[in-house]
């Protein structure tokens, strides 16, 4: 009944921290082990995001990865 409620919607919310965690995980490691780390994270996320999916786009992707290898 209600404790029923609320152990499902306990359950549903771990399963998205959880799902949260998983997806942000790598990112956070890029982010602790690289030098300037954070804007490599930003890049990949943005790029797995599908924010660099236009013609114009793919070359301003291309841009920003050059610029961020060249920094490290």
């Amino acid at each position: 009944t209600i404790m029923n409620a609320v152990a499902v919607i306990a359950a549903l919310w771990l399963k998205r921290g959880l799902a949260l965690l998983r997806s942000a995980g790598p990112y956070a490691a890029i982010e602790i082990l690289l030098p300037g780390g954070t804007l490599v994270a930003l890049l990949l996320w943005l790029a797995r995001q599908g924010a660099f999916t236009t013609g114009a786009g793919r070359d301003l992707q291309s841009a920003a990865i050059v610029c961020a290898c060249q920094s490290l």
